[in-house]
């Protein structure tokens, strides 16, 4: 199972909420598996994510914007990448880039507590 980190170091699983998303489809269709990337590219989305994270904590949120991008080339329905550079496009002082971010990331993963609260704030 593969893991990805948010920008406050908890993983969460890779598709976690797979189920949930797939009962929402209005059409049916057949499952097709996402394709397995190569340990080349799996150990450069590493990479970037430890970047990225590095970014983040050094105040570099521009670099942090290109790395998540970078990452979301890579892995382009991750949420938490998503999310990740929503939030560092608000630390840079661009919300409308944040807010593209966010809903990105919730139409990706609609149940996903963190996107909702970035979106809409405390219920």
């Amino acid at each position: 199972m593969t893991y990805h980190n948010d920008l406050c170091g908890r993983s969460s699983p890779q598709g976690q909420n797979a189920s949930s998303t797939l009962s929402t489809m209005s059409v049916p269709g057949p499952s097709i598996p996402a394709p397995t990337p190569s340990p080349s590219s799996q150990a450069m989305y590493l990479q970037k994510l430890q970047e990225s994270s590095e970014a983040i904590k050094a105040g570099n949120f521009r670099r942090a914007i290109q790395l998540y991008t970078e990452s979301i080339v890579l892995d382009p329905e991750n949420h938490i990448l998503y999310t990740n550079r929503a939030a560092a496009h608000l630390k840079n002082g661009q919300p409308e880039r944040a807010l593209e971010d966010a809903v990105k990331a919730r139409t990706i993963s609609a149940k996903w507590g963190k996107v909702s609260h970035q979106v809409h704030g405390d219920a």
